[in-house]
Parts: C-alpha cells; structure tokens; sequence
C-alpha cells in the first residue's frame, strides 16, 4: 500500500499521468520483502518534482519583468557563470540596494572551485554556516547540492535559484531569485513596480570571490562560523 501511495504522490506532483498497460516498459515485480519508506525522502522528491516543474527560467523572467520591467535576462550564460563565484545577501543597501541589515539575513557563498556556503545571522545569532556543498549552473539555473554535513534540517528554503538583472545605483547588478519558494513568495505579494519586493525575494551580488582570494576566506568563514555544536542543542 506504501509503495502504491508513493508511486500515486511522485505522479501526481509531476503531473505524469500513470503509463498505460500497453506501453512495452515492465514495471518492476513486487517480491515479499517489506520495503521502509523514509518519509522525509518522499517529500524531498515531492519538492523537488514541484520545484522543477515551476522553475522554467524564462517564465519566472517574464512574470518578473510584468510587475519589475527594469529586470532584465542575462546576455548569455557564459556572463553569467563568470560573475557566480560570489558573495551574495538579502541584505543589498551597500551596493545601493533598498534592503539593509535588519535583524536577520542570509549571506550564500559560492566560491570558484564549485563549493559553496550558505551562512544565516540574526540579532541574538552570529554569523553561522547552516548548509555547505556544492553548486552547478547549467540551462541559466544556478543550483545547490548540500554535503548535509551540517548536523539539522533547516536548510536554505530554495535550492535552485534563476539568475535575473537590475540596475542599482546606475550599474547591472546580479540576482538569484528561488525558484521555488522566492518565487512563488513573490508572484503572491509584489505590485507593480515593486523594486523592494523584487530585492526582498533575491539575493544580491556584493562582490565577487576571486580564486586567489577564495581560499583565505573560506578559511576566515569557516574560524569565525563554523559552529557544528550550536545544531546538536
């Protein structure tokens, strides 16, 4: 029954209709050994599937650019990739963002060797590594695939993000809207024009990790925000 119910959940969330009898592909025999699902696997693939299915990045730049007309799409995915090994925030207002330092934020790290550390601060929370891994970028979607070395659960709310483009303080500048999550966040609550919305639901370029500098950071973020202990509370 579990593994019926499972088949059911993965169908519908992709929004594949079940394969006729007469397609020549045999479905796998079922024997008498007990199978365990692991429910949080279930959701995971759920997620996933749903996050795939809404993360075509031209619709996401199109239904952006409606309410935000100054957003603009990537020139190619080569400008793209050069400009991803970076520091990027939610909080944007030292580049001339409207979004400052409020009383939390998340600061994602993607440095040039493909690895990645995604960070979360509040008032009573320094600066603390909640995720790390590694990312690709590929069919202009940047996307995260976490070691889960970090001993919890609460990982970044997006794990594929589409870059988009917008002028701040007279400059193109570089963001990563969620594909899932941001988006639909924002799809729900932005009005037209609504740049502070549009910045709320992104993480904004800073600057970029040189490789010759990459090293040294991730050295000093690992010193100053590695704190396993904090997760086994």
């Amino acid at each position: 029954m579990r593994i019926l119910w499972f088949i059911a959940l993965v169908a519908v969330v992709s929004g594949c209709a079940p394969k006729s009898s007469t397609s020549t592909e045999h479905a796998p025999s079922i024997t008498n050994e007990t199978v365990v699902l692991d429910e949080a696997k279930v959701l995971a693939i759920a997620r996933q599937a749903i996050s795939t299915n809404d993360s075509e990045p031209a619709r996401i730049l199109q239904d952006v650019q409606r309410v935000v007309p100054a957003v603009s799409a990537p020139a190619s995915e080569s400008e793209t990739l050069a400009l991803l090994p970076a520091h990027f925030s939610d909080s944007n207002s030292k580049v001339g963002g409207p979004v400052g330092r409020g009383l939390s934020g998340e600061d994602l790290y993607l440095f040039p060797d493909r690895s990645y550390l995604y960070l979360r601060w509040a008032d009573i929370l320094p600066p603390t590594i909640f995720d790390r891994g590694t990312w690709l970028f590929g069919n202009n979607v940047m996307s995260l695939q976490s070691d889960h070395s970090v001993p919890q659960r609460d990982f970044p709310k997006d794990s594929r993000f589409v870059p988009l483009y917008y002028t701040i303080s007279g400059k193109r500048t570089l963001l990563l809207m969620g594909a899932s999550w941001n988006f639909s966040y924002f799809e729900k609550k932005a009005k037209t024009n609504d740049d502070f919305m549009l910045f709320l639901c992104t993480l904004t370029h800073i600057e970029p990790i040189e490789p010759v500098n990459a090293e040294t950071l991730q050295k000093k973020i690992y010193a100053d925000s590695w704190k396993p202990i904090f997760f086994s509370k």
